[in-house]
């Protein structure tokens, strides 16, 4: 979950705010600090977020527009759903064959 900056015993916003606020108990330093870095990874992650939603909504107007849905009659926005994640199933292959090729790189990276 992306943190909120919340925190709430009960529903704590993130993992990691609930973690600082464990371990920090009294202490704002560490809180402040820690919860600047989880907001930041949390700003970061949504703009992913909203960067692939982007692309996936960009790639099924394009579907769209050249009525490529058509042969197989299912929605534009399953077909960009099903790209998209070919897309990211074969960056973990070339991740893989990079491993393989580079055995040394690849256990550092682990």
């Amino acid at each position: 979950m992306l943190c909120s900056g919340k925190y709430d015993q009960n529903n704590p916003a993130c993992d990691m705010c609930a973690r600082i606020q464990n371990v920090s108990r009294g202490t704002n330093s560490a809180w402040d600090f820690e919860y600047e870095l989880c907001r930041k990874k949390s700003s970061a992650a949504a703009k992913e977020a909203e960067n692939i939603s982007s692309f996936k909504r960009d790639l099924a107007a394009c579907i769209n527009k050249h009525s490529m849905e058509n042969g197989s009659d299912t929605p534009d926005f399953i077909l960009a759903e099903y790209l998209y994640n070919c897309l990211q199933h074969y960056t973990t292959c070339v991740e893989e064959v990079n491993k393989w090729r580079n055995p040394q790189k690849g256990r550092n990276a682990e």
